[in-house]
C-alpha cells in the first residue's frame, strides 16, 4: 500500500461547497468503512480540506477520488503528496500495514 496526504482545495464559494458538503460526507464516510481514508476534515478556518489516505497506487486513488462528489461538481482540486511513514503511533499499525 502507498500513503498519501491530500489536501483538498476549494475552487468554488463557500456557499456551493457547503450545498455539496452532505453528499461529500457520504462519499467520505464510505472511505472510512472501506479502509481507504484514516481521518478526513475541513480546515480551521474552513478554506479547504485534508484527507490521510492509502491506496494500492496513485492510478487508483485518483480514480477513487473522481468519485468525490465535490470533484464531480468541479467544486475542487486535489494535491495529493505520496508519503513513507516511518514511525508512527503504535495504534495506528493495522492500518499502516493493511
Amino acid at each position: 500500500m502507498k500513503h498519501y496526504v491530500i489536501e483538498v482545495i476549494y475552487r468554488a464559494p463557500l456557499p456551493e461547497i457547503e450545498a455539496a458538503t452532505p453528499a461529500h460526507r457520504d462519499f467520505l464516510q464510505g472511505g472510512i468503512e472501506n479502509g481507504t481514508f484514516l481521518f478526513c476534515g475541513p480546515m480551521v478556518p474552513r478554506t479547504s480540506g485534508m484527507f490521510v489516505a492509502r491506496s494500492a497506487s496513485r492510478e487508483a486513488l485518483d480514480a477513487y477520488l473522481a468519485q468525490d462528489p465535490f470533484a464531480q461538481q468541479k467544486l475542487v482540486e486535489f494535491r495529493v503528496i505520496e508519503v513513507n511513514p516511518v514511525k508512527r503511533q503504535p495504534f495506528l499499525d493495522a492500518w499502516f500495514n493493511a
